[in-house]
């Protein structure tokens, strides 16, 4: 009984989303008639603070505030900070109590020429934090935000790079704010596209308050999967040190340019030459990053790296030597035409600031926002509805699908393989769609496939492609690895009301070095390999210990571990650039989390909460098993010789705090509490210090 009530409750739901989705979208289609358009100024702003004090309430007024007395401050304020905290215990814990004075200096900056804001809210991971102010009058118009962020750093988990954000809706137009720190360095473009890539992919909010009656249709990811990406708001505004730099090593062309365009009559015309060489502008003309934003015309000289307390660039031969670049930016993006348009104002820089080595940056712009006539909208509303009573009584959901098989050929940890069918509504009402179990399975979907879009609704001559992509994680190895090479399973793709369509998938499993268990008295030789490269590059290779790696080098270490017992590839094995370093030392600790049962057995977590006393810590690692012994003490050893380059307090809490998350993990790999992880990284401490 039970259970028919449930399946009649879902059956309902289902039914009252289509519904709804159906009317949204055809509502939205007469929107001019019952849409009034108003305008909102907006200040978007970024700083790279350098790990500095915020200066003076005064002192942020040339940035913050309108340049004259006749010029009114806008509706809203954006603003953007990175590297509020750079301590590696930030960076880990990704908590901070250093932005509290930033934004209590904004908001009083803001705020002191009589005009009130309110604030609307903030994120922050680590060192990068984001916040929104809303004049007091039009405070009452917004909805209460949601907040995310996403961190990009090693392992996917570290703060010091990625990205936070707000989602909300000022009258009836949906807004996401974005504030990213990318990845540093002039070669590490491909890394930085991932970041950009890797922060939308994850950004998924809830769907805004109202967005099915007021706002019209939501794209197809969005009424998909039941969430609200960044692509789906009426308005973007993404600030940040995105880190882009120039693609020329020419100091001396590079100072001439500046000063050039400095003299020049026009400004604009006079950086465009140096912007050829801008690698954001690169990368949106490849259609790598940033798809469909726009960013006005620089007109000012680049922002980084100043001297600072200066107004001037870093030399060439102080520091290393660092080509001045257009780090800091302010793009923006309109979803279509019927969700608004904008109209840039002001784009600059605010070279007063000093205290970074950073310049802070600004865009003033306005916005149309939506609201509603209410009454003609309900009169519109009636209208379709009526329709749809008609529509539903005659006809029944159906639906045709491309293909009834998926391959994804021979794959490994690691992989992502994308594969997709679509799914075509050939009705004339809406279709609904989820995946069911098959016969005997124990879910719907296979362990090693994940669908970004597991249930969604499809409009009338309208069509989604459904993605099903091989993916695994460290959890997934040993089932995948005990298992047959030959992985083939039925998927059941159900449709409400309908027929239901059957897809294969298949798939070759390729064991790698990846997932070993220790069963041997000796050390794994991958790990040895992996440290080896990591100990001939010493403090360089320290440095880059807690830096995120670069997608396809992982893959590429895997298989040359696998294929070849090293990671050189054809290097020199003490000639790895930064970058290829910064992912062999990933794939050490990745190495390490795929080892099961884990280095400190699973069965022994509770142990290492108890801990208290240097006897009880020593006790745990004299009990474990020989090959667990032997590969702890290495571990151990090799990562206290590579913190000595680095003896900082924070960076040895840091390290700890990384090879506590791979060594010490609870039973079926729980997730673990703040409190639990603060426990294992002072287990693991003891013994780097030791």
């Amino acid at each position: 009984m039970e259970g028919g009530e449930s399946s009649t409750g879902t059956a309902n739901q289902w039914h009252q989303e289509r519904i709804q989705l159906w009317l949204a979208n055809n509502v939205s289609k007469r929107q001019e008639e019952y849409v009034r358009w108003n305008d909102l100024s907006v200040f978007c702003g970024s700083w790279n603070v350098n790990n500095k004090k915020p200066p003076t309430a005064a002192e942020m007024a040339p940035w913050l505030l309108p340049s004259s007395p006749s010029n009114n401050q806008p509706d809203v304020y954006v603003v953007g900070l990175q590297e509020v905290d750079l301590t590696v215990a930030g960076v880990l814990t990704q908590q901070t109590d250093k932005a509290l004075p930033w934004l209590e200096t904004v908001e009083a900056t803001i705020n002191s020429s009589g005009t009130k804001f309110l604030p609307l809210s903030h994120r922050q991971l680590a060192g990068i934090m984001v916040g929104v102010w809303v004049r007091e009058s039009l405070f009452p118009l917004c909805s209460a935000p949601h907040t995310l962020d996403v961190a990009t750093g090693i392992l996917g988990m570290l703060g010091n790079k990625g990205g936070v954000a707000l989602s909300f809706r000022i009258q009836c137009s949906t807004v996401c704010v974005v504030c990213a720190h990318l990845a540093a360095d002039i070669a590490q473009v491909v890394r930085r596209n991932q970041d950009f890539n890797d922060i939308i992919k994850r950004m998924r909010f809830p769907v805004p308050d109202q967005i099915h009656s007021h706002s019209g249709v939501l794209s197809q990811k969005s009424s998909i999967d039941g969430k609200f990406g960044v692509y789906d708001h009426d308005y973007v505004f993404w600030v940040g040190d995105l880190n882009y730099r120039l693609t020329t090593t020419d100091y001396q062309f590079v100072h001439g340019q500046i000063a050039a365009a400095k003299n020049a009559e026009d400004p604009i015309e006079g950086f465009k030459e140096l912007m050829k060489h801008d690698q954001l502008q690169i990368q949106r003309d490849n259609g790598e990053v940033f798809p469909h934003f726009n960013e006005c015309p620089i007109a000012f000289p680049p922002t980084y790296k100043f001297v600072p307390d200066t107004q001037e660039y870093v030399a060439e031969a102080q520091d290393k030597p660092r080509i001045p670049a257009w780090c800091d930016r302010v793009l923006y993006r309109v979803k279509d035409a019927s969700a608004g348009s904008v109209t840039p104002h002001k784009y600059s820089w605010h070279p007063e600031l000093t205290i970074s080595d950073h310049k802070p940056v600004s865009l003033t712009l306005t916005a149309r926002t939506k609201d509603i006539d209410h009454s003609k909208y309900q009169q519109i509303l009636r209208e379709i509805a009526r329709d749809l009573d008609r529509l539903e009584n005659e006809y029944m959901p159906d639906a045709s699908i491309s293909t009834n098989a998926l391959s994804y050929g021979a794959v490994a940890f690691g992989d992502t393989v994308r594969r997709s069918f679509v799914l075509t509504n050939t009705g004339v009402v809406p279709v609904q769609y989820s995946f069911k179990p098959a016969p005997g399975a124990a879910s719907t979907l296979p362990f090693w496939i994940t669908a970004p879009a597991p249930t969604g609704v499809i409009m009338p001559s309208s069509e989604a492609v459904i993605e099903l992509n091989f993916q695994t994680s460290p959890r997934d190895l040993e089932a995948l690895n005990a298992g047959p090479e030959e992985l083939e399973t039925v998927v059941i793709l159900h449709l409400h009301q309908s027929k239901d369509h059957f897809l294969t998938l298949s798939a070759r499993w390729r064991r790698t070095v990846f997932g070993v268990s220790l069963t041997t008295p000796t050390l794994p030789k991958p790990l040895w390999v992996l440290a080896d490269a990591l100990y001939q590059h010493g403090a360089a290779a320290a440095g880059s210990l807690l830096e995120g790696p670069i997608p396809d080098d992982l893959v590429l270490i895997r298989d040359s571990l696998t294929e070849l017992g090293t990671v050189t590839v054809g290097r020199e094995p003490g000639d790895l650039d930064t970058a290829y370093i910064s992912s062999v030392a990933d794939a050490f600790f990745v190495y390490l989390d795929c080892i099961g049962p884990a280095v400190v057995p699973e069965e022994l977590f509770p142990a290492i909460m108890a801990a208290s006393t240097e006897s009880d810590m020593r006790a745990i690692p004299a009990g474990l098993p020989h090959a667990h012994y032997l590969v702890f003490i290495y571990v151990m050893s090799f990562v206290r010789y590579m913190i000595s380059f680095e003896p900082d307090d924070h960076f040895v809490k840091g390290a700890a705090t990384l090879l506590a998350r791979v060594i010490c993990r609870k039973p079926s790999r729980a997730s673990v509490t703040q409190s639990e992880l603060r426990s294992a990284a002072k287990f693991v401490e003891f013994f780097l210090r030791s």
